[in-house]
């Protein structure tokens, strides 16, 4: 990912009201009940388009991959740890068999489930631009429990 991408100080309720903007008819067509807490880090140094596609592609795999016939629920958390921004980013879907996939979570085109369109970037899209600036993406997930992400947003050139 293009690294010349300037960074600023974005809000990150500010991003992330603006994420929800585009997804708008899907967000209304599933439902989805969204807790986001940005208390304890309300902003943080990064590429607005990065931390907006970021953002983005979580939410659009959160309703993609939600429990046929439920209504999906997501949460959202910052936080600093370790003097460093962390995002927590849940939901309740279908999850992923990390045992049998989890080599392959963020290679390019790579798919887990064939019961919805994709092309299976989005995740390496995320993972990509996490490690361009040096941070780092940890994942939990049990199959029909739903899935955790967990992402050190660190600018390296902090």
């Amino acid at each position: 990912f293009n690294k010349s991408v300037p960074s600023e100080e974005l809000e990150f309720a500010d991003v992330w009201d603006n994420v929800m903007k585009e997804v708008e008819h899907q967000i209304k067509e599933s439902g989805i009940e969204i807790h986001a807490d940005f208390d304890n880090l309300s902003k943080i140094w990064y590429p607005r388009f990065h931390l907006n596609s970021i953002l983005l592609n979580l939410l659009t795999n959160a309703i993609k991959y939600a429990k046929p016939g439920e209504r999906p629920r997501i949460r959202l958390k910052t936080e600093i740890k370790s003097n460093r921004p962390h995002l927590t980013f849940s939901d309740d879907g279908i999850g992923i068999d990390l045992e049998r996939h989890g080599s392959k979570l963020f290679k390019l085109f790579k798919r887990f489930h064939d019961h919805v369109p994709g092309r299976g970037v989005g995740l390496h899209i995320v993972h990509s631009i996490v490690n361009s600036h040096g941070g780092y993406i940890d994942v939990e997930s049990e199959v029909n429990k739903g899935t955790t992400f967990k992402i050190l947003l660190l600018d390296e050139d902090e």
